[in-house]
């Protein structure tokens, strides 16, 4: 994908005034067939009407009258079926959209088994990317891709959606720049669907928070939350509130423990679980209240997505009050790990724990580290691994050498600072 490709495309939607649903649909699928059948306006419109009424009809800027309608129609040979059809796709979406807005993954996946023998169709392939996206399948990236070239004749609930699939599947390839620049696409565009404009604030809130911007990502979540709140999503307004905690955590972590308490524990989906006591048990070890955080890691089992992220925290302890027999089990437990299942950002903080001597961390934090972190735009962990050569330059005397790792956390802050200006 291209971001330049896609933010023309966008434009020239984002000028369209909001209409009628019905009316929207059937000026695209007018478009799309006129394109399809490779007829100028001027053929279409020949004794129904003018050019520039055709052209509004195209573009969503006016209601038709109806003889001109059935005019058109016929003369490119729509037949109400294939209308009320379009109608049906287009209703099926904002079900789809609305089943991943309540995470109900029986039905995301119903509706991909009933569309998924359909080819070359926009809104059917949205489906099938709205599955993929959902399950974070590799295939999302061919729907992604072959999708940007329609953007154009996208209308809008369809682009708006198309926006939203392409932000997560960046943030699942932890590309943040990209989903950025998506999500500011998205921004410029005034979605009239309510859970979809949910979904995609909820992306950029966590796409800000992410790259340390943090001043502009607060009212995202205030709107994020205001939308679950009206539509009774519980599920997605304690995932926003843990997203809310981690963030908060490294910086207030007395403020993150604070609004972690405003949860009410029997409200926490199966699904948030693991992750509820790993965001507690890291406030907890950012205050030092090594006990309660311990309690937190008993909950996290061997079968949870988030078990070695919890290896990784009881190291961290252990490494703060060293007994040889527990570094050596929490080692082997890691070591025994099943690769595939671990994180490539885990993995980089597990070499950087690891490392006894000083200069091997300062080595692999200059050299693997820090690069990792600017590649992957995660400013908040560029900033920790920053943070720490620093440390070590000031130990060692090496002030110029500090100083010149601070400019480079300056530089990267400063390229996000030119995608939002």
């Amino acid at each position: 994908m291209t971001i330049k490709s896609l933010k023309t495309a966008v434009k020239k939607r984002a000028k369209k005034d909001e209409l009628k649903q019905d009316y929207s649909d059937i000026g695209s699928l007018i478009k799309k067939t006129r394109f399809e059948l490779k007829k100028t306006q001027e053929e279409v419109c020949q004794g129904i009407c003018s050019i520039s009424y055709l052209s509004k009809i195209e573009n969503n800027n006016i209601i038709p009258k109806a003889n001109y309608l059935e005019g058109i129609m016929a003369r490119l040979k729509i037949e109400e079926e294939v209308y009320n059809t379009c109608l049906q796709d287009r209703k099926q979406l904002a079900t789809m959209i609305e089943s991943i807005f309540y995470f109900d993954s029986r039905k995301v996946t119903q509706i991909f088994n009933e569309v998924n023998h359909i080819d070359n169709n926009v809104v059917i392939d949205l489906m099938k990317l709205s599955y993929y996206s959902y399950y974070k399948d590799p295939k999302a990236k061919t729907y992604v891709e072959r999708l940007e070239d329609l953007t154009a004749n996208m209308d809008d609930f369809e682009i708006r959606t198309y926006l939203y699939l392409s932000m997560q599947y960046y943030i699942q390839k932890t590309n943040y720049k990209m989903a950025l620049e998506i999500y500011l696409l998205a921004e410029n565009l005034t979605v009239s669907h309510p859970l979809l404009q949910g979904l995609i604030l909820e992306l950029g809130y966590s796409i800000k928070q992410r790259l340390f911007i943090t001043n502009s990502s607060i009212d995202l979540y205030v709107e994020a939350k205001r939308i679950f709140l009206k539509y009774n999503n519980v599920d997605r307004l304690i995932g926003l509130a843990l997203e809310k905690s981690k963030y908060l955590l490294d910086e207030h972590p007395n403020k993150a423990l604070a609004h972690m308490n405003t949860i009410k524990r029997k409200s926490i989906p199966k699904t948030l679980n693991d992750k509820y006591h790993y965001i507690k048990a890291k406030i907890f070890l950012r205050l030092d209240e090594t006990k309660l955080l311990m309690d937190e890691l008993k909950q996290i089992n061997i079968d949870s997505d988030f078990y070695f992220k919890k290896l990784l925290l009881l190291l961290d302890v252990a490494l703060k009050t060293p007994v040889k027999n527990d570094l050596l089990e929490i080692k082997t437990k890691i070591n025994n790990y099943d690769e595939t299942k671990i994180e490539l950002e885990d993995k980089i903080y597990y070499q950087f724990l690891s490392s006894d001597d000083q200069q091997d961390v300062k080595s692999y934090l200059r050299s693997v580290a820090i690069p990792f972190s600017i590649k992957v735009c995660d400013y908040r962990q560029l900033k920790f691994y920053i943070d720490q050569i620093i440390t070590i330059c000031e130990e060692t005397s090496r002030y110029k050498e500090g100083i010149s790792f601070y400019n480079k956390y300056k530089k990267g802050m400063t390229r996000i600072k030119k995608i939002l200006f």
